[in-house]
């Protein structure tokens, strides 16, 4: 990795069951929330929030400092700058122990509670779950724009997702181990974890 990220916090110990890679960019009011939340959804989980903070302005990373000195589940890594969510992603997977890689955003705008749905499908055999948003407030510009995107990607990968966009997942770990860490293809993370899949599945959210 080539975004001089920094370990904030010890991930010593007997490796998790379930990763949450969990890019953060001026999220500093969700955070405690988010961490509440996903404590109640995956209690009783073998787990590790891996928060990659992406050069953010505000004090997110103070809040998560704060948070990791009281729970041992909550994993933190700075990066010099901000590189963008992708490289921020990178990152994260390249610190995430689990046999499972999960990806949600900070900012609460998709549901910790939806996780565990996620993670069922894994267990079930799926290697890569992704998430579709099948009610979105979005305008009809951004609608038009995503189903495009939608139908381009389709196009260049042969695989077909209903959405590309949405941010939540879940990654078997063989597949996250495979992926492009630097370069050019780590900006189409998706379609590459797509690819790679051989039991894909989508859940709606």
């Amino acid at each position: 990795m080539d975004s001089g990220q920094e370990q904030t916090a010890s991930t010593a110990g007997a490796a998790p069951e379930i990763s949450v890679v969990i890019p953060v960019y001026r999220n500093q009011s969700s955070l405690v929330s988010l961490c509440d939340r996903l404590d109640a959804s995956l209690a009783g989980e073998q787990r590790e929030y891996v928060f990659v903070v992406d050069g953010s302005p505000d004090d997110s990373l103070a809040v998560l400092l704060d948070l990791a000195r009281t729970r041992p589940q909550v994993v933190v890594i700075e990066l010099s700058r901000n590189f963008g969510q992708h490289a921020a992603l990178c990152a994260g997977f390249e610190a995430a122990r689990g046999s499972v890689v999960c990806v949600i955003d900070a900012d609460l705008q998709q549901k910790p509670e939806d996780l565990p749905r996620f993670i069922a499908a894994w267990r079930e055999g799926h290697d890569f779950v992704s998430g579709w948003r099948v009610s979105r407030a979005d305008s009809l510009y951004r609608r038009l724009n995503s189903r495009a995107m939608n139908w381009l990607v389709r196009a260049v990968t042969g695989v077909r997702l209903n959405d590309w966009g949405c941010p939540i997942a879940a990654i078997d770990r063989r597949i996250v181990e495979r992926l492009p860490s630097t370069g050019e293809q780590r900006r189409f993370l998706k379609p590459a974890v797509a690819q790679l899949s051989s039991n894909l599945t989508e859940i709606k959210v």
